[in-house]
């Protein structure tokens, strides 16, 4: 099963990213637990809440496909160009004042989902998150 959905990038994106998780998993026929459906909430809302915040993006294509065994999300994006992984994770091992700034969602994200690709394509991000589920 497979659904897109292109928004405008606003404020209320972050809402209608989850609106659309909603509904694609509600659709699906992949088991997915509600661990794992928390999991997928807690990274679509950290995706979207840097969008929302850093792109520059005016509209965002979402994509999610659901497999028996796997979750796919597609983020793709007019912003500028940012690879998350180009930088550093943060060291979590020293205390918050003695870390910079930042890093701490995309960190999240990497340790919730099972893989997290990163790639330049014709202008646009595109960031995709896999879960594997079931």
């Amino acid at each position: 099963m497979q659904k897109e959905l292109c928004l405008s990038l606003s404020a209320a994106f972050p809402r209608q990213a989850s609106d659309f998780l909603d509904c694609c998993l509600s659709e699906a026929e992949a088991e997915v637990s509600p661990k794992q459906v928390n999991r997928l909430h807690i990274a679509v809302d950290e995706v979207a809440s840097n969008l929302s915040a850093y792109s520059g993006a005016s509209e965002v294509f979402l994509r999610f496909t659901a497999q028996s065994s796997e979750i796919t999300l597609t983020f793709c994006d007019d912003g500028v160009p940012y690879d998350p992984f180009a930088m550093p994770s943060p060291d979590i091992t020293v205390s918050a004042a003695e870390r910079p700034i930042g890093g701490l969602g995309l960190l999240l994200v990497k340790r919730l989902m099972s893989d997290v690709h990163y790639e330049r394509c014709v202008g646009q991000n595109v960031l995709t998150l896999h879960l594997c589920v079931g």
